[in-house]
């Protein structure tokens, strides 16, 4: 009688053991693929040399412009809560002047107008960057986690180019070809430091969300206006991608 008694005092204990033995602790990928596309903001940090102070003073000369960047990458796990994320990605920058620039002229008469209303140049340098990045997660529960990252660009550019438009006073937007032409590449390699803001979520096993926000900027010069060269450009948006586990 006592040896049953015992018996099954015993059953619940082993049953809870066999229990914890079988729940298994959610653990982070140790190996991923990672693939976003960022929506961007390019702007351009102008710093007022000899050239600017004496012909444009506080003139502001241009205007942001969005573009796009596409990224693909292979993380790997540090410790449950850091990984190591390596990466390339095609990259757009795109900037308008909006004053004093050169243009070959449209004669408006060809289009049935008057005059010419407005004149935008348009720049836009495209690059291939080769990207490392630390990611440390300060929030870190079951599916959902919360980051900073810090990291650096390589930037190979590939080509740098103009383009004019001439908004006519009967709404045409007029084009000249000789406005048209790829420009001079003042820094073929450049770096760019940045760091990110953002959320992962695992919406099924193999596969994360990632929304982040980031800031970058390079830090070589490079001539965007066409009187000074003396700027650095910088951009800031929003990443969007996913994450594959593939370990």
């Amino acid at each position: 009688m006592n040896k049953i008694v015992l018996f099954l005092c015993f059953v619940p204990l082993i049953t809870v053991a066999q229990n914890k033995k079988k729940i298994k602790k959610q653990t982070e990928p140790i190996a991923f693929i990672n693939i976003y596309f960022a929506i961007q903001k390019n702007d351009l940090n102008v710093h007022r040399d000899f050239i600017w102070n004496t012909f444009y003073t506080d003139k502001k000369l241009h205007k942001s412009e969005s573009s796009v960047c596409e990224n693909i990458g292979i993380g790997f796990k540090i410790n449950e809560n850091s990984d190591l994320l390596i990466g390339l990605a095609y990259q757009k920058y795109k900037l308008q002047q909006i004053s004093d620039f050169p243009l070959t002229y449209c004669d408006p008469i060809i289009y049935n107008a008057k005059e010419i209303k407005k004149s935008t140049r348009y720049v836009e340098l495209n690059s291939l960057n080769m990207g490392i990045e630390y990611r440390y997660k300060i929030i870190n529960k079951n599916r959902f986690c919360v980051y900073p990252n810090i990291g650096m660009n390589i930037n190979f550019v590939l080509n740098k180019k103009q383009d004019i438009t001439m908004l006519l006073d009967n709404g045409i937007v007029a084009y000249h070809k000789a406005n048209k032409k790829h420009l001079e590449i003042n820094k073929k390699v450049n770096i760019s430091p940045f760091i990110k803001l953002g959320f992962r979520y695992q919406i099924i096993k193999p596969v994360y969300i990632n929304i982040a926000s980031f800031y970058s900027y390079q830090l070589g010069k490079e001539q965007i206006l066409t009187e000074t060269s003396n700027s650095n450009l910088f951009i800031y948006g929003l990443n969007l991608g996913i994450e594959y586990k593939i370990r």
